[in-house]
């Protein structure tokens, strides 16, 4: 286990390209469009159910889209013109679109001080946090589960590797904290 240690800045550093990668690949299909089936769709646009093709976008896209809808939100509750439903709607909205790049950034932070405690337990809830809702986006999106929606593919693979080798390192840490205790003992 002392091979995993010795590497888990590789690991990580891995964990973040594999992470941007699918970051720039599509998530997310835009607004369906309406093609008869008898038609192909063109200009990058994938067949979806029946007669309608949608154009994938990836979640960096998205991203963007969610911050300049976050800042007119914001612009609307500086005005009063925002009601507390629609406001917290919008709150909802944007963690679920803000989350999947936390681990990216613990990831950072990791890489930075990779023995401070506080940093691992938060790196492990914020890829526990990923997971939950990549299988979410899973389970009750079936638009989702198309494999033309690559990027979300790699993500979900990615978090499940990141939890796993963190897991990999937290037990060979663990294990090296009770060899010490014993030989100091």
């Amino acid at each position: 286990m002392a091979f995993i240690q010795k590497y888990r800045t590789i690991g990580r550093l891995a964990l973040l390209v594999l992470l941007g990668i699918s970051f720039v690949g599509p998530w997310f299909f835009d607004e369906p469009i309406f093609i008869p089936a008898d038609y192909e769709c063109n200009l990058g646009l994938v067949r979806l159910e029946g007669d309608f093709c949608g154009l994938p976008t990836s979640f960096l896209q998205y991203f963007w889209m969610i911050i300049v809808s976050s800042l007119s939100t914001i612009r609307a509750d500086v005005s009063g013109s925002l009601i507390l439903d629609e406001w917290w709607h919008a709150c909802l909205f944007v963690f679920m679109f803000f989350h999947p790049v936390l681990p990216f950034f613990s990831n950072f932070l990791l890489l930075w001080k990779p023995k401070h405690r506080s940093l691992r337990i938060f790196n492990w809830i914020t890829w526990g946090v990923a997971a939950l809702i990549a299988l979410a986006f899973a389970i009750f999106s079936s638009d989702m589960l198309n494999p033309a929606l690559w990027g979300i593919w790699l993500y979900r693979v990615v978090v499940l590797l990141a939890l796993v080798w963190e897991g990999l390192l937290a037990s060979n840490q663990h294990s090296d904290v009770q060899t010490v205790m014993v030989i100091s003992s």
